[in-house]
């Protein structure tokens, strides 16, 4: 593993700039259940009548008629999502088959989601169907009239919850609810940006958490809490992970983390890490200053991931379609990507406008440049790729459109100086409105 060079775009003239077992993230102890929007989805003319677990897939759950989400193509970094509109629910495997045994007192729940609406809503619960306070667990979120908070809805009487974390309302989550088998301190939350820092809370008011919790097997339900209009979910799901046991280990929390951020295009705090739990295939210490915007390519075949397109959700959308103003980049068609073979990118968040700085002493005195810089991790050998680059929104001296006014400029000693060293310069090799293609980059 390697780091390797420094990007940035430029303009000439004018302008700058099958497998084995498998489990999300290679983590299979205590898996109870898995079910992610790329699998096992049955649907009737878009509406989603089953979703089997990937884990197991005697298990599903089951919706009929005006209760079914709806299947969303290409919703988030080229995979399709699971879409409630506050009317749905989804009832899975309950009793002796629900994803934590009645009365454990520790388990992790994972879910990647979107809300689009405010207000009191279940995403995924295990829970009573008797009594107001009946000892459950609930991925949800709750607005409290001026912020939206996500957390886990511990119902022990009397009431309480966890909700810890602030979220924007749209915007893509990756979130971990971790249960603790002690009395105090017992409600670890983490997302996307505190992978290694948990928000500590206790799920009882007087610090005897153990004492009290029963946790019930009685529903296991997404989209809502006991009916489908019930605290019912509007927004969008791709992914939940139950484990039947707390995931305590930060390693194993990274693979997990990795695995679905990867996914996703979720840039997250942290290293990234592959199932087997060595192969560390972004460095989150080496590249602090290219920490915004993570994304890209590689195949880990433990989690059952192939990535061989993507972009960041940050800048771009479901499709790849770039955000007005926000410069996406699609990487894709890796040529020789295999199993454990990654290559990923990163900006330093500097400004999508042009300078005349920091470039190569030898340019015309008319180049330009974009302030922001990309940097790049090679694990292994994917090959040769393309990158895509979205100029829609962007100010530019050079015109969109013209492929002699633009150049991709790698500083192939990866020091961030574009003055020093050998620079490399790619050509567009064409353009689609305002959308550059630069083909078989190494």
């Amino acid at each position: 593993m390697h780091i390797k060079k420094l990007y940035t775009l430029s303009s000439i003239l004018f302008f700058g700039l099958g497998v084995a077992a498998q489990a999300p993230g290679g983590v299979a102890a205590n898996l109870k259940l898995w079910i992610k929007s790329d699998a096992g989805v049955t649907a009737t003319a878009g509406a989603v009548d089953s979703w089997t677990y990937s884990n197991d897939l005697t298990k599903s759950f089951i919706a009929t008629l005006a209760d079914r989400p709806a299947v969303a193509l290409n919703s988030v970094n080229f995979f399709p999502s699971i879409n409630f509109n506050g009317a749905n629910q989804m009832l899975g495997p309950n009793g002796l088959n629900a994803p934590i045994v009645a009365g454990d007192d520790d388990y992790a729940v994972f879910g990647v989601w979107r809300a689009t609406s405010p207000g009191a809503q279940r995403i995924w619960s295990q829970r009573s169907t008797v009594s107001a306070f009946n000892n459950g667990v609930s991925l949800s979120h709750y607005n409290d009239g001026s912020t939206n908070f996500w957390g886990n809805q511990a119902e022990i009487a009397p009431f309480t919850q966890t909700w810890t974390k602030s979220f924007q309302l749209g915007s893509w989550k990756i979130s971990q609810l971790n249960l603790l088998a002690q009395d105090n301190d017992d409600q670890q939350v983490f997302d996307e940006t505190n992978t290694n820092d948990p928000v500590i809370s206790n799920t009882y008011n007087f610090g005897s958490g153990q004492a009290v919790r029963n946790l019930a097997d009685e529903s296991n339900s997404l989209g809502a809490r006991n009916t489908p209009t019930e605290e019912a979910f509007v927004g969008e799901m791709t992914e939940i992970i139950v484990y039947d046991a707390a995931v305590v280990t930060p390693l194993t929390r990274q693979q997990i983390f990795s695995y679905l951020a990867l996914k996703y295009g979720i840039s997250k705090t942290g290293d990234y890490f592959a199932s087997n739990g060595t192969t560390k295939f972004w460095d989150s210490t080496a590249n602090t200053a290219f920490r915004f915007s993570v994304f890209g390519l590689g195949q880990d075949d433990n989690s059952g991931l192939l990535m061989a397109s993507s972009n960041s959700v940050e800048t771009g959308t479901g499709n790849g379609t770039g955000q007005s103003g926000l410069g996406n980049i699609v990487l894709s068609a890796p040529s020789a990507l295999s199993n454990l073979e990654f290559l990923m990118i990163g900006n330093n968040n500097a400004a999508l406008s042009e300078q005349a700085t920091d470039v190569p002493v030898t340019a015309d005195p008319a180049v330009r440049r974009f302030a922001r810089e990309w940097k790049v991790q090679h694990t292994g050998t994917v090959g040769t790729v393309t990158l895509t680059f979205d100029f829609n929104g962007l100010a530019t001296t050079g015109t969109i459109g013209n492929v002699t006014h633009f150049r991709l400029m790698v500083d192939e000693d990866g020091d961030g100086d574009f003055t020093t060293g050998t620079i490399r310069y790619q050509q567009p090799s064409s353009f689609s409105g305002s959308v550059a293609s630069f083909t078989n980059l190494i």
